[in-house]
């Protein structure tokens, strides 16, 4: 993932309040606002998009690791309000099969890795994913 994709998902995804990002209640941001605030060209906002398509390819390819975290974090619904993030351009479905998946006291499901074949559709059309 580029220096510039790490930045645009930091500004939407934590700072955008402490930064001035104004972003309606369902998350969206008006592009030249961002622009600004992180002293980006369209084109580099461009590339950064093309550069999360292929970490979509990767995840597919690779699975899901949980990174800093000890687990990964998965929404229990699609319509969940937990487990999921909020500015993610594409739903992916997970079957648990064989995964030991645990139930947080806040409703999240969690479980140390998805392999690639556990990952068993996409969704781009839905404003939710994995955490």
């Amino acid at each position: 993932m580029s220096r510039d994709s790490r930045r645009i998902s930091r500004l939407l995804r934590h700072t955008a309040g402490e930064r001035g990002l104004a972003m309606s209640a369902d998350g969206w941001s008006a592009i030249a606002d961002v622009l600004a605030l992180l002293e980006l060209t369209r084109s580099k906002l461009d590339a950064a998009a093309r550069d999360r398509s292929a970490s979509t390819a990767a995840i597919r390819r690779e699975g899901l690791e949980p990174g800093r975290r000890t687990h990964v974090h998965l929404a229990p619904s699609k319509d969940s309000q937990v487990g999921r993030r909020t500015s993610v351009e594409v739903l992916l479905g997970v079957d648990p099969g064989n995964l030991a998946v645990y139930r947080a006291p806040n409703g999240v499901l969690l479980t140390r890795e998805v392999p690639p074949d556990a990952i068993v559709g996409a969704d781009p059309d839905r404003g939710g994913g994995v955490g």
